[in-house]
Order: structure tokens, then C-alpha cells, then sequence
């Protein structure tokens, strides 16, 4: 039985929250949102933005990627950070996007669960909690998220060994984490836990969670820029064109070195925006 961390759905008590909010409220700054597993990054790179002089920008916590391209096109998002390019529909209605950055989606654990290398069947039978106990003898907690997740697709596409055990639907019964911070946090913070988030995230947030390798290889930037390393996330931002001038503003400073450096320093490989 699969027994939900959170109260809701991110994405539905999220937008509704944001569309109920006066239009003064959100007047002093842009708002930005979108997909958890990028809200990390993108307060980085907005801090660093205002501490070059330029504009704050708000962010919302995590309404998933749908959720911020919905509010964006309701008018309540300035900018919106998604896990998959905006439908062609978004883009011919005169919405504009650029890639940001990739980086590996993991195996993650809990600190203590002492297993520093897996083959990858065995972390298949770890997400899919079929192996119930650690190596010590301590019980494991699959921290799952939906199937449909872009971080578990991922980690089913680029390690097909993992996909076997998993199978066509994915994980089996566990606590289901409805949002990326949740999840991280629930690796963190349950003793015997495993479940699948990015190195980015883990960097960002400074997670306390173990990142095993797989079939011996350890999951890095530089695995994924060679191809040692297959599951990675993209992340992409979206803003309806023309972009607000202190959307206009960060846009830019993305191009610059601080940004770049920053999104190298937390484990994510940027990404050329196209013309």
C-alpha cells in the first residue's frame, strides 16, 4: 500500500494559492515557480542576480512543472521552471524557452544506510521493496514519488537493469512523497530509506543522504557529460515574450560567468540556450 507524506496535490493546492493572491501582493517582485527539483538552483542563481544589483525575484514553493506552466499562462507566474519543454501549443501562443541545466538523477539513501555501491537489480529491488532489510539488518523505506515523475522516468530510461525489476509501472508500495523537497527531506530524515532524486537537488539543498554508484559508476557531472552516467534531468525556464524587464534582466545574467560557475559548483552542467 503506498501511504502519502503530504496533505494534497502540489500542483492543485499551489496554483490555487497563487491565483487567489491579490495582484498587490505579488506587485513588488517577479514570481517565479514551477517544478521543485529546480526551485533549488533558482534561488541560487536569483540571489546571486540581486547581489550583482539586480531585481529580487519571489519564489513560490513547489507547484511541479505542469502546475508553474499553468499558472504562468493564468498571468500569476512571471518565469516558470519545468522539467520538459512547454507544449508546442505554449510556444505558438507566444511563450519563449531556453534550456538551463542537466544533471545525473540518483539512487539517494539515508546517511547511515551504509552501502556505498550497488549493482543496479539490487537497487531495483530496493526501490521496488522486494529486498527488505539493509546488508546490517535494518529495514528499508522506499521513499516513492508517481511513476510518471520525470526523475523516476529518467532513472528507468538510463538504467534499463533497474527498469527490469522496477517494470513497466514502476515502484511498489511505500510512502509517497507529492513533491522533490519532500522527497529529499524523507531520504534524509527516515532511518533505512532509498529513493531517487538528482545531484543537483542534493547539492542545493545540502541533503545529508549517501548516493551509492551503480554497476561502478559513481554518478558525477563529468560520468554525465562522457556518458558513463545516462539518467539526467533538463531543466527549462518559460516566460511569456516579451519577458518582464527584471525577467529580461536575470535572463541575461544566466549568460555570465557567476551563473555558470554556480550551476558547476552544485553538481548541474549548463546548458547552451538555443537562438
Amino acid at each position: 500500500m503506498n501511504h502519502p507524506l503530504g496533505l494534497g496535490r502540489r500542483t492543485l493546492a499551489g496554483f490555487v494559492a497563487i491565483t487567489l493572491m491579490p495582484a498587490a501582493a505579488r506587485a513588488a517582485a517577479p514570481a517565479c515557480g514551477g517544478s521543485g527539483s529546480g526551485l533549488g538552483i533558482l534561488r541560487i542563481l536569483a540571489d546571486d542576480h540581486a547581489r550583482a544589483g539586480g531585481a529580487s525575484i519571489d519564489l513560490l514553493p513547489s507547484l511541479g512543472s505542469a502546475g508553474g506552466l499553468a499558472a504562468l499562462r493564468a498571468g500569476r507566474l512571471d518565469l516558470a521552471i519545468a522539467t520538459q519543454p512547454p507544449p508546442a501549443t505554449m510556444l505558438a501562443a507566444g511563450y519563449r524557452m531556453r534550456p538551463l541545466a542537466r544533471t545525473p538523477v540518483v539512487v539517494a539513501t539515508h546517511a547511515e544506510a551504509g552501502v556505498p555501491a550497488l549493482a543496479a537489480e539490487a537497487a531495483g529491488r530496493l526501490l521496488a521493496g522486494s529486498d527488505r532489510a539493509w546488508p546490517g539488518g535494518a529495514a528499508v523505506r522506499p521513499i516513492l514519488r508517481e511513476r510518471t515523475e520525470r526523475e523516476w522516468v529518467a532513472l528507468r530510461e538510463g538504467l534499463p537493469r533497474i527498469a527490469q525489476v522496477l517494470g513497466a509501472t514502476g515502484p511498489g508500495a511505500g510512502l509517497v512523497a507529492l513533491s522533490a523537497q519532500e522527497n529529499l527531506s524523507a531520504i534524509a530524515g527516515i532511518a533505512g530509506a532509498i529513493g531517487v532524486t538528482t545531484l543537483g537537488q542534493v547539492a542545493t539543498d545540502a541533503a545529508a543522504v549517501a548516493v551509492p554508484s551503480i554497476d561502478g559508476v559513481a554518478p558525477s557531472p563529468d560520468a554525465l557529460a562522457a556518458g558513463a552516467w545516462r539518467p539526467a534531468l533538463s531543466l527549462h525556464l518559460v516566460w511569456r515574450d516579451p519577458a518582464p524587464a527584471p525577467i529580461a534582466a536575470f535572463l541575461a545574467h544566466l549568460d555570465g560567468p557567476s551563473a555558470a560557475g554556480l550551476l558547476a559548483r552544485h553538481a548541474y552542467i549548463p546548458v547552451e540556450p538555443t537562438a
